[in-house]
């Protein structure tokens, strides 16, 4: 495959130019106001929506509000809660104000809720309930700047001056907003080298690491996306962390661009509940959940009491597998294996159907290796399931396996516009519009990691066959 990755950068600069994610947002909004942005559901089970235009006018009180709880430009706020529209929109509504959003893994101890609070000298912060602000609570002699949390769900919680609530921030908006409707017309100052976000990486080595990722980064990377997945409209079930990279991109910046309807699901282990009812197009999960999804839908198949119907539902299985197999050596199938594969292939749609799977057209493993029997499994019951690798400095990805030509066991070729090679230590080096702008406060650890030819080093060892797919090997030692 020859490929002129400069042409392809000078297309991706070109498409990301001038660019924001409030530009993104501004454009979806009008394009397809009507249309669903945001499905949740309530107490009782009943899903609940937000249209883009009515997801603007929340993200527009939000930003009013803050501003009339002293929120300037230049400041920063964190945000702890599950995966639900108030998730989204407070971040939206940061932006809208000038600010930098800040989301927090719900996992972290009190000790590192007051490290990433303090690093970034966030001013304010949003929490889902009361066990999140206790977090914040317990060390905030510690959080001098920290002026204000605002708590979603208050049940319990004594308002005061220090918390508020969600509903009394959108109140206050409201008011902010009807007093001086062209404050909000403030968010076209941003520019694409504001930041977008800062997120902080796993520190295993010492502490985390606040990756700042600019407008221009989002922007970029979000066009670089769209050039392979060239598809509007999905249905993506919102469940991985927002302080995670992979579902920062795929589930907000990327909807955006792709006019996906979000679907959140508090809940991670009830995901395959939700697809039932969802039905998503598009599917990314770490190997974790791949691993368990196919251990529970073999447990299925091996419990059947009808050992015809379980020999059957197994062969079609099988064949799904022989034609992965010559699919990946590069063979042509032979009649009757494509003929077998007609038969089983309303097998594998009832399969995939048991899981809420029959409308997946893509889906992704990432963040980790996995098994290349799991993505054969998934690729046997006819679902692109494909391996891709990137990390947070690049801002989520950096390579895909194009859907026409998956290669299993490798992540797949660079990115449209990113430069991929390989050190003389085997070392990945990674170059392209999409990286990180440094390390918030580390100016040192950036110049460690992307060197004066703007290379970013990525710490993976790999190499990249003749048809530039890319296998990673290992972590190189001294990381």
């Amino acid at each position: 495959m020859v490929r002129d990755v400069k042409a392809e950068r000078s297309a991706m600069d070109r498409a990301a130019k001038g660019k924001t994610v409030l530009t993104n947002f501004d454009e979806t909004c009008r394009e397809i106001p009507d249309q669903a942005a945001l499905k949740w559901k309530d107490a009782s089970g009943a899903w609940n929506t937000l249209t883009w235009s009515q997801y603007r006018q929340e993200v527009r009180k939000t930003a009013a509000g803050l501003k009339g709880l002293g929120f300037r430009p230049g400041q920063f706020a964190v945000i702890m809660a599950r995966n639900r529209p108030e998730h989204l929109i407070a971040d939206l509504g940061v932006l809208h104000a000038r600010g930098t959003p800040v989301s927090l893994y719900n996992t972290l101890a009190a000790e590192q809720v007051q490290y990433i609070t303090a690093h970034c000298d966030a001013t304010v912060a949003f929490v889902e309930n009361a066990t999140f602000l206790a977090k914040f609570a317990a060390v905030r002699d510690q959080l001098p700047n920290l002026r204000t949390v605002v708590v979603m769900d208050p049940e319990g919680v004594p308002l005061d001056g220090w918390v508020t609530s969600w509903d009394a921030l959108i109140k206050r908006g409201s008011e902010e907003d009807r007093r001086d409707p062209q404050a909000f017309e403030e968010w076209r100052k941003v520019t694409p080298d504001d930041l977008a976000t800062l997120v902080y990486t796993s520190g295993t080595t010492g502490p985390p690491k606040g990756v700042m990722e600019a407008h221009s980064n989002v922007c970029w990377m979000a066009e670089s996306a769209q050039v392979f997945l060239n598809r509007t409209g999905h249905r993506h079930i919102s469940y991985l962390p927002f302080a995670h990279v992979f579902e920062r991109f795929v589930g907000h910046y990327g909807a955006m661009r792709q006019q996906s309807t979000v679907y959140f699901c508090p809940d991670s282990t009830q995901l395959f509940a939700y697809a039932l009812e969802v039905k998503p197009t598009s599917l990314i999960g770490v190997p974790r959940v791949w691993e368990k999804l196919q251990a529970a839908l073999t447990a299925g198949i091996q419990a059947d009491p009808e050992e015809q119907r379980r020999n059957a539902i197994l062969g079609a299985i099988e064949v799904g597998r022989k034609l992965v197999r010559l699919e990946q050596a590069g063979q042509e199938p032979p009649p009757e294996l494509l003929a077998a594969a007609e038969r089983a292939r309303p097998v594998w749609m009832a399969i995939r159907s048991k899981v809420g799977l029959q409308d997946v057209e893509w889906a992704i493993t990432g963040a980790a290796p996995i098994n290349p029997d799991v993505i054969e499994f998934f690729q046997a019951l006819g679902i692109k399931l494909w391996e891709g690798w990137g990390m947070t400095e690049c801002t989520v990805g950096a390579t895909y396996n194009p859907l026409e030509r998956i290669k299993n066991g490798t992540v797949g070729i660079a990115d449209p516009g990113i430069e991929m090679k390989i050190a003389s230590d085997g070392e990945v080096l990674l170059r392209g519009g999409n990286l990180m702008r440094g390390y918030y406060k580390e100016p040192e650890k950036t110049a460690e990691t992307i060197d004066a030819e703007g290379w970013l080093h990525t710490g993976d060892v790999g190499e990249i066959d003749s048809d530039g797919y890319l296998r990673i090997i290992d972590r190189k030692k001294e990381l």
